[in-house]
């Protein structure tokens, strides 16, 4: 999966009108060699920094008070989907 695909998979399910993180997690365990490449690509995303994120972040129609904060929240949802961290909050919204 290139950066693109996965942007687009983040731009589906946790966009502020579309805020379905869960149904993101329940693809990525049913369709499993779909979620391996999702996966990676968002590890290789986390690894390149957040200069390429930041240019289209504010897509998802979210308030982010700083890069700091699209960082925590993007490792938030990382951890939902991948490990057990809880479900993300939609930024502003707790």
């Amino acid at each position: 999966m290139d950066y693109d695909a996965w942007k687009e998979t983040i731009m589906c399910y946790c966009a502020a009108d579309s805020f379905e993180p869960e149904t993101l997690k329940s693809r990525l365990q049913t369709d499993l060699a779909w979620g391996g490449e999702f996966r990676l690509a968002f590890d290789a995303a986390l690894a390149a920094g957040q200069n390429e994120v930041l240019e289209w972040i504010g897509e998802l129609n979210f308030q982010f008070d700083s890069e700091q904060q699209v960082s925590d929240w993007l490792r938030s949802v990382y951890d939902f989907l991948f490990s057990q961290g809880a479900a993300p909050s939609a930024p502003g919204q707790g």
